[in-house]
């Protein structure tokens, strides 16, 4: 998604893409909001963490219902191995929260924006183990601060940084992201 969003980036937008159609939605970043990239401190190395095995691990939930991207959490429910059930069910709730995201940002719901990324934070955690203490505990901590609206783990997780949602200026930490224009030839 790096590469994508490197190349289709458009200024003052979110993107909202469809990782099986390729189809991207901007979505505008209202002004009234900050997007916040802070470092928990905790190294991430994918080379060493179970990356890999979540990958597989979604496969052999598609084997059981079907792609992912169009299965129900009813039937994500009749997968009889548990570790494969929270791993759809992560991926399956987890679409929804982005296009719930989507939609509350565009309403400038930044409360229900705000509940969204705590709740995907905590399914990476509970359903997809992809979270750590570190992680968690910083989630936790700027979910304190007044105007933060919520923040999750980004990135594919196993330390590294969570991105918060904020009234502007609400944090004093981090490094603010700017929605930018995508790469272009000089």
């Amino acid at each position: 998604m790096d590469q994508l969003t490197v190349a289709a980036g458009v200024a003052g937008h979110a993107l909202l893409i469809d990782c099986h159609s390729l189809e991207i939605t901007p979505f505008p970043v209202p002004e009234n909001v900050e997007v916040l990239i802070v470092h928990s401190g905790e190294h991430r190395e994918l080379t060493n963490s179970a990356y890999a095995r979540r990958r597989a691990e979604c496969e052999a939930a598609q084997q059981v219902v079907g792609p992912l991207r169009l299965a129900s959490l009813d039937a994500i429910g009749g997968i009889d191995d548990a570790i494969l059930r929270a791993r759809a069910r992560h991926v399956v709730s987890e679409n929804q929260r982005v296009r719930d995201f989507a939609e509350a940002l565009a309403e400038g719901d930044y409360s229900e924006a705000g509940h969204q990324m705590v709740e995907s934070h905590r399914s990476l955690g509970q359903d997809f183990e992809v979270s750590t203490p570190t992680l968690d505990t910083l989630v936790a901590e700027l979910a304190t601060v007044p105007g933060v609206y919520g923040a999750r783990l980004t990135g594919a997780g196993f330390g590294g940084a969570v991105v918060a949602l904020s009234r502007p200026g609400a944090l004093d930490r981090g490094f603010l992201a700017i929605a930018s224009a995508g790469a272009r030839t000089l």
